[in-house]
């Protein structure tokens, strides 16, 4: 997701403040093994994930890749192909309404907004793109007669810094699930962010992250962009420090270093099940399918067309104001998206953490299409210091982010994944509201790009997605398990914790790591349904007692 680069360097700096305090502590070790349990620890950076090429897919900085030829205009390396203003392509489309007149963006009638508050949080695990060293402006000029921005003002960006060698865009954070949000993307990060008992810095009696400046700090700069992605990020907090107690109580010799390495791989462990078992299966169905183990000749390097295009879906599926639950079920606070973004600790706090927890499985996600709240369209980081105009928009920034690192059309990418092109608008979606806004927008469905066209399909079975980003997240997904040697199934947990771990929910987390006594639904990515509907996107798992934390066996 865009970020403001000013909160980027800001929160590089607070980085390198406790890194300096962190020089007199114990440095947890992600290397030491814990022979009771695992051979080898998973490493902070992603660096000797892969034996044969340890530097593939690690930090500091390491090239995407492209699925389709880079799409460039004829004879450069890099020039933008001349498209439609993609603020004009923002308002005609995804700010479109519908044959009568009213708002076309409407509510998943089985996701809830799960799907897109876990999606960002995972995105923030596997790619943050390079900041250039020297500005190259890619401004998008307001057009005239823009119904919210001021005619000739801009919407500010930069062009990303891309790797000589690729021409591909340079992901500063390691391309592999391992919850690098939270624990950070190299091991100066890592050991800031440790005490030296091997919990995590914490604040508020350990219910909150760790505060300087008026800031939360996490593996993540981006942790404040919404209250929401603060919220996940806090719980996987309180879960790895909750694994650090039990541990320590298990093993009371056991030093802050094997605490921390071996919290963290059962917590990261939950994570990628969590991925794989509830919110995948959600987002593309069965494409991904069963674990077939690891295989080294597997790059699980993040591929442009999924960072860019296809795991932005997210940004159709946000919903407009978010709110806090009581454990009667009560609202105990409502906020609009808008009033939200970069929240203050202080206001985050003061709302609560645990009653926002509670709400966002109660809550619709936005039915994926190329619709978008305002909040995201018109009102993006409002407020905030930013260039021309002080709002944004991230649809339009998202359609010139595309030309700025050269992604293919939706037939280009089509052709290139295997999949037929589109014929026409008409082949594309039976829509003929978004037929004719498209035919006037592009001309030509050899024009349409990723983003809005893979926004556009008609969903895949089983899938809230259509077919051709669910092929791109899907082959993703499958090269970041397969090529990932560190993957839990490939660890060498016992038979007793893997069996733990496996059936660990999202719900589990929520019950466990905070207060909350209000029932959850056994998947919280699928709204509360009668019993006799039978939800199309995913089957849920088997029930467990959320409640009973107190295992029969030792770690």
């Amino acid at each position: 997701m865009f970020v403001m680069n000013l909160r980027i360097i800001f929160a590089g700096l607070i980085f390198a403040t406790l890194l300096c305090r962190a020089t007199a502590q114990s440095q947890p070790s992600v290397r030491e093994p814990d022979t009771d349990l695992l051979k080898e620890f998973r490493p902070i950076g992603g660096t000797g994930n892969n034996l044969a090429n340890p530097r593939l897919n690690s930090t500091p900085g390491s090239p995407e890749i492209a699925i389709a030829p880079l799409n460039f205009a004829r004879g450069t390396k890099n020039s933008l192909v001349p498209a439609p203003n993609p603020r004009t392509i923002s308002n005609v489309i995804a700010g479109g309404t519908g044959a009568q007149g009213q708002s076309a963006d409407t509510e998943d009638p089985v996701a809830t907004a799960w799907l897109y508050v876990f999606g960002q949080f995972v995105d923030h695990d596997l790619d943050l793109e390079q900041t250039p060293l020297t500005s190259a402006a890619i401004n998008i000029v307001i057009p005239p007669g823009d119904p919210v921005f001021e005619a000739g003002t801009t919407i500010p960006m930069t062009r990303d810094t891309r790797s000589r060698a690729t021409n591909t865009i340079i992901n500063t954070v390691a391309g592999y699930l391992d919850l690098s949000q939270l624990y950070g993307s190299t091991p100066a990060i890592a050991a800031s962010l440790t005490n030296p008992d091997g919990t995590l810095m914490s604040s508020d009696n350990g219910q909150a992250l760790p505060v300087v400046n008026d800031t939360f700090i996490t593996g993540d700069p981006r942790v404040m962009e919404n209250p929401e992605l603060t919220a996940i990020t806090i719980l996987f907090m309180r879960e790895h420090n909750r694994w650090v107690a039990t541990l320590k109580s298990q093993h009371p010799n056991w030093t802050g270093t094997q605490l921390y390495n071996m919290a963290k791989a059962i917590t990261t462990a939950e994570y990628q099940n969590i991925v794989y078992t509830e919110f995948l299966p959600t987002l593309v169905g069965s494409a991904v399918g069963p674990y077939k183990g690891y295989n080294s000749t597997v790059n699980a390097q993040v591929t442009q067309e999924f960072s860019t295009a296809a795991f932005r879906v997210g940004h159709s599926q946000v919903s407009d104001t978010q709110e806090g639950l009581d454990n009667h079920g009560n609202v105990i606070f409502t906020e609009s998206l808008a009033q939200a973004f970069f929240n203050t600790p202080e206001i985050d706090e003061a709302n609560g953490i645990n009653p926002l927890l509670r709400s966002i499985g109660t809550d619709s996600s936005q039915a994926t299409d190329v619709y978008t709240v305002g909040a995201l369209r018109n009102l993006l980081f409002a407020g905030l210091v930013g260039g021309g105009v002080d709002e944004m928009d991230l649809i339009a920034i998202d359609i010139r982010r595309e030309s700025d690192v050269g992604l293919g059309t939706l037939n280009q990418t089509r052709r290139a994944l295997g999949l037929p092109p589109y014929s026409s608008f008409a082949d594309l979606t039976a829509d003929p509201v978004l037929q004719r806004n498209f035919q006037t927008i592009y001309g030509d469905i050899s024009k349409l790009d990723l983003f809005m066209g893979g926004l556009a399909e008609k969903h895949a079975s089983g899938a809230v997605v259509g077919p051709t980003f669910q092929t791109i997240i899907a082959d993703q997904f499958q090269a970041l398990r397969t090529g990932d040697r560190f993957f839990w199934l490939n660890q060498g947990f016992n038979k007793d914790l893997a069996s733990a771990i496996s059936n660990t929910t999202l719900a589990n987390l929520i019950t466990w790591d905070t207060d909350t006594t209000l029932a959850q639904q056994p998947n919280v990515f699928v709204q509360k349904l009668p019993q006799t509907h039978n939800p199309p996107h995913v089957a849920t798992p088997a029930t467990i007692n959320t409640h009973n934390r107190k295992p029969s066996f030792q770690y």
